[in-house]
């Protein structure tokens, strides 16, 4: 049993204070490009055979959500938070496309929701085909432990796709996106929202592994081929990792 630390109750209070402008925040702060690359994190997945799914950190569930929407068949997501507001909102949206899905006559996925921390999932062993977590891995404080629970439920040759920020590498383009990131995107938030959570978001993504040391951990946490692909100039990147 995970104990929450001081650290893991102050993210999960943060989160909690800012759910009802989460969605609306992170769209309009990223000009909707967060939505073009949890597509392509997605578009990983092979959806033909209806794999099950679980999305640590699943926030109000845009991932599980695109999961659905880009299969053919039913398919089961399991969504995990350690944020009840969280989970609050993800039931509220799934629920509201799953409907929409209905009246368009296509098979919906069914959703499942697990109110824990990504260090230690009430779930059992060699559970699922596929593990997703888009922008939540650098909020986990043990990430080691996070990645080794992502390989206890995986199946053996299943699979982990991890979405996150990461830093820009091109000089010119970091700049003005440092500039951006550190100065203008909190004070936008701040008008919005509580201004510290989103002067949060910089300074964990600051604080991320590079890419190398964060494969490193995936590696050591038992994942093996691990790859990194750099999206839109490196602010973000798609992790992967198979379980042998």
């Amino acid at each position: 049993m995970y104990k929450l630390t001081k650290e893991n109750k102050q993210i999960r209070d943060m989160f909690s204070s800012i759910t009802g402008k989460y969605d609306f925040l992170n769209h309009f702060l990223s000009m909707n490009i967060d939505k073009i690359w949890r597509r392509a994190a997605v578009k990983m997945m092979d959806l033909s055979k209806d794999p099950s799914v679980l999305d640590v950190a699943t926030g109000t569930a845009d991932v599980a959500i695109e999961v659905m929407r880009q299969s053919k068949g039913k398919l089961r997501v399991v969504g995990v938070d350690f944020t009840q507001a969280m989970l609050k909102a993800a039931i509220v949206k799934t629920d509201s496309a799953v409907a929409a899905a209905n009246r368009g006559k296509k098979r919906a996925a069914s959703f499942d929701f697990v109110n824990a921390p990504a260090e230690s999932l009430p779930l059992k062993d060699d559970l699922f085909d596929y593990c997703t977590i888009a922008f939540g891995i650098r909020n986990v404080i043990d990430k080691n432990a996070a990645l080794r629970e992502m390989v206890r439920v995986l199946k053996p040759g299943s699979e982990v796709i991890i979405l996150e920020f990461s830093k820009p590498k091109n000089i010119v383009f970091k700049t003005g996106y440092n500039l951006y990131f550190f100065h203008v995107l909190p004070a936008v938030a701040g008008m919005f929202s509580k201004k510290g959570a989103y002067k949060y978001l910089p300074d964990s993504v600051q604080k991320f592994p590079g890419d190398k040391e964060f494969m490193r951990m995936m590696q050591d946490a038992g994942f093996c081929e691990v790859k990194v692909k750099p999206l839109s100039f490196g602010i973000a990147s798609i992790y992967r990792g198979k379980v042998a």
